[in-house]
């Protein structure tokens, strides 16, 4: 699966970049299905997001620097599983 041109990709990908200095640290990373973008939340020790917007999937949490090919490639499998959920519960509500 290719999602195209990903807003926030660079951005995101540099929230990465001085990961592991500090112990605890990470960046938690959510995915947009609406508008294509991704962005970013950094964090210390034991600190998380909740994001309440059902077109905004999580994606992953990182704790030392990742590139922006891994990141996409988070992206495109977490795109995957929401779309698989999606039509199984699109499936269940017939029976």
């Amino acid at each position: 699966m290719t999602l195209g041109k990903i807003k926030g990709l660079k951005a995101t990908c540099s929230m990465t970049k001085d990961l592991g200095k500090y112990w605890g640290e990470n960046v938690q990373v959510f995915y947009d299905i609406r508008e294509h973008a991704v962005f970013g939340v950094y964090h210390t020790l034991n600190h998380w997001s909740v994001i309440n917007d059902d077109t905004v999937i999580y994606v992953n949490t990182y704790y030392r620097q990742t590139t922006q090919k891994d990141i996409r490639g988070d992206i495109e499998r977490a795109v995957s599983e929401y779309r698989k959920i999606k039509n199984l519960k699109k499936s269940s509500q017939l029976f």
